[in-house]
């Protein structure tokens, strides 16, 4: 379903060449070479075969794996394009060289599709000086250098790790390629020993639980002295967070004498049992990273502040960034030097960025004021590919509406996140609710692998929660639960009860939520969201409005 609509779209828009990645296999064999006639009929042609037929694809290259060669389009494999190219070289011939040299900033680079997480995917189209902006400005404010290595994981046509790669080799770091799986991250960390780092959010959790979860099993001693160096850790940072001013601040300008000598304090009467900490829990933590990591990048999604804590604690240094395929796409990033916890940082030289309201763009909000953020400069899109009409929808008078909710702190330096607009939740009643506080608070829960807020519409709050099936293994052995199956385990009344419990326990008003926001029903589902059913984006975002769509009669039924 994915290739289809997005290889049709290509097509309408006239493109003959066309990139598709291994997984693509089963569409071309399956799908495409069997239904170009009613492919040509739904596009609006008239002649479904013939030279229409031939001029919907002129190339068809599929990277990575072998393929089926019965087809009557012209398909080849990514090596094949390359020994083309190296023939070609062979003979003399200079093209490539001759093309290069006639480039100019307003040239369009690439048209890259949204992952469409809450509507229909839309063409992105970057300009050389797009991208430019980012390779320039990014190596000074992160501290690059040629000695750096980068280790990629991400896949290598998503914007964010284009730019990665870009920039490193702008600045001669060598790049190792790895995968966003555990049984081939974790030996890979180990082999390369990389510098830098860059990621989503999704895989910094996933590392965050591993080591949670290898903590628990440990022997009694084990556990002390891990769940001891944590304490004392998150006790030294703050205290040094605030000396350092790497804490945010919304509401005031600075901290009162009396938490800067209590932190003074702190300090000196924990410095040597932070370094005890260190060396006993925290050097190997940093080892399962490879021991010489110098920062890492998260973006492409917000970070949990309790992973964000965590690895702050532990003295890795991950730096949360924050953009947009529109934006070619970093707009903010922390960096050693501006080094704020829990915010997005500053944003790049050249990013113009401000708050307004929601409901009166022309309002620029005061700092600490949550509202939509618009920004401006060299890095926004030209527009949206064919697609003029939503293109003036985001920009105006050359300000990039994000559709992102954020505020700056109160020096007006640092952006933190903290919501999407599309994803507010709007009960009957008529409140207003940020599904993501939410979400985020329910993660810290050990039973719970992913969740979902919704109740668009409804009178109430619900959560689709899928369990972390291993941690919920070892709780029914505990009590005793018997099962045949996972539909039985998730039904189950202790293991609802438990679930329910957890609840109330982590959205209370004690915690800072309202009262229809602790008010919710509960759905646990027997799988993980995953990309392959269509929920996931290849960045391990969720797709809202597919996982809405499709368990629509669990939503109606918790949400009332």
């Amino acid at each position: 379903k994915k290739f289809k609509s997005e290889v049709e779209l290509l097509i309408k828009n006239k493109n003959k060449y066309v990139f598709l990645s291994a997984e693509a296999k089963i569409f071309l064999e399956k799908y495409l070479e069997k239904n170009i006639g009613s492919l040509l009929k739904n596009l609006g042609s008239k002649d479904t075969t013939g030279s229409a037929k031939d001029e919907l694809l002129k190339r068809v290259v599929i990277i990575e794996k072998e393929y089926n060669k019965n087809h009557s389009l012209s398909i080849f494999s990514f090596d094949e394009i390359n020994r083309l190219g190296e023939k070609l070289l062979a003979k003399g011939d200079t093209k490539f060289s001759e093309i290069s040299k006639t480039a100019l900033p307003e040239d369009l680079v690439t048209i890259i599709y949204t992952s469409g997480t809450t509507a229909n995917p839309k063409g992105v189209m970057l300009l050389n000086s797009n991208f430019m902006h980012n390779i320039r400005v990014t190596p000074p404010t992160q501290r690059l250098n040629k000695e750096d290595r980068y280790l990629s994981i991400l896949p290598s046509w998503h914007i964010l790790e284009r730019i990665a790669e870009y920039i490193a080799l702008s600045t001669g770091a060598s790049t190792a390629y790895s995968k966003p799986f555990k049984q081939v991250l974790l030996p890979d960390l180990k082999a390369e020993k990389p510098t830098i780092i860059c990621s989503v959010p999704r895989i910094w959790e996933s590392v965050y639980k591993g080591i949670l979860d290898k903590a628990k099993k440990g022997s009694t001693l084990k556990k002390t002295m891990f769940n001891w160096a944590i304490g004392i850790g998150e006790e030294y940072k703050n205290a040094e967070g605030i000396l350092n001013n790497t804490l945010p601040l919304f509401d005031r300008a600075d901290y009162t004498p009396e938490e800067i000598t209590q932190s003074k304090k702190t300090v000196k009467s924990l410095g040597w049992k932070y370094r005890l900490a260190d060396k006993l829990v925290f050097k190997k933590i940093k080892e399962v990273i490879g021991g010489e990591l110098r920062f890492a990048i998260s973006g492409g999604g917000a970070l949990l502040e309790t992973v964000d804590l965590f690895f702050n604690t532990a003295g890795i240094m991950v730096c949360e960034g924050y953009g947009l395929t529109e934006t070619s796409p970093v707009l903010t990033a922390r960096n050693p030097e501006n080094y704020i916890m829990f915010t997005v940082g500053p944003p790049l030289p050249e990013v113009e960025i401000k708050i307004v309201d929601k409901d009166n763009y022309d309002k620029e909000l005061p700092n600490g004021e949550v509202g939509i953020i618009l920004t401006k400069g060299l890095m926004v899109m030209k527009g949206y590919y064919k697609n003029e009409e939503k293109t003036k929808e985001v920009i105006k008078n050359g300000w990039f509406n994000t559709g992102d909710l954020g505020k700056k702190t109160y020096n007006g330096k640092y952006l933190k996140l903290v919501g999407r607009i599309k994803d507010t939740i709007v009960l009957r009643g008529g409140e207003n609710i940020e599904p993501h506080p939410l979400e985020d608070r329910f993660k810290e829960c050990d039973y719970i692998n992913m969740v979902i807020i919704v109740g668009q519409d409804k009178s109430r709050l619900g959560a689709l929660i899928v369990p972390d099936f291993e941690a919920l293994k070892v709780y029914t052995e505990e009590e005793n639960i018997e099962y045949k199956n996972i539909n039985e385990l998730i039904n189950h009344p202790k293991v609802i009860s438990l679930f329910q419990k957890e609840q109330k326990r982590l959205i209370s008003k004690e915690h800072g939520f309202t009262p229809y926001e602790t008010v919710m029903g509960i759905a646990l589902l027997p799988h993980e969201f995953t990309m392959e059913a269509g929920e996931m984006t290849e960045t391990l975002k969720m797709k809202r409005f597919e996982i809405h769509n499709k368990y629509k009669e669990e939503i109606d039924r918790i949400c009332g």
